[in-house]
């Protein structure tokens, strides 16, 4: 019975091995967030700890430590998990706003570029009336002695217009009233001759 039971066991510490063997070609964080797979490998681990003669005293060591801390390191990994899908979420909020910013941003932006258009405009609109003034300063000296002088000079001629005008009217009086004198006929002159 002794035999059947070290053989027993000797097959469970076996089965053990092949099993923790086969979760090294997994990743730590597949194994210790699967319950199904954790408990797998716990169970595993029990059977083999303290079985020096099987592991050697450095893997039994190491697989001590690593059973002890394991359950730190499942909740750190199911923190990290749990982050990790905080993260996913918050990423995906973040290029739902990005897109809705590049949406806006492309609607917005001939609105942008005509307002910039219209500030460039206005830009040199200032400009070009700053110019004139410089200009209209600077000739408005010769403007207003020009100005002066066709003043004096039409205010000349509007004084000669004005005497030509009444003349004409004086000249225009006295030929009407010569007009109106009797008027000489052959009458006078005929009855002279004739009689």
């Amino acid at each position: 019975m002794e035999v059947v039971l070290k053989s027993a066991s000797s097959n469970g510490t076996k089965e053990s091995l092949a099993d923790i063997k086969r979760f090294f070609n997994m990743s730590v964080d597949a194994v210790l967030l699967n319950d199904t797979f954790l408990s797998q490998f716990r169970n595993a681990a029990e059977r083999l700890v303290d079985k020096t003669s099987i592991l050697g005293q450095d893997k039994n060591d190491r697989l001590k430590n690593f059973n002890n801390e394991i359950n730190s390191k499942v909740n750190n990994l199911r923190a990290a998990a749990e982050r990790e899908q905080k993260r996913t979420a918050l990423e995906k909020a973040r290029r739902v706003n990005v897109e809705t910013l590049e949406t806006y941003r492309s609607a917005f932006q001939p609105r942008r570029d005509e307002m910039r258009k219209m500030v460039s405009n206005h830009e040199e609109l200032k400009k070009n009336l700053r110019d004139y003034e410089k200009l209209m300063i600077k000739e408005m000296p010769s403007f207003q002695k020009g100005y002066s002088q066709q003043k004096i000079s039409i205010e000349t001629e509007i004084s000669g217009f004005q005497e030509n005008e009444e003349r004409l009217q004086k000249e225009s009086q006295e030929i009407e009233k010569l007009r109106k004198e009797p008027s000489l006929d052959w009458s006078g002159l005929i009855n002279a001759f004739y009689n």
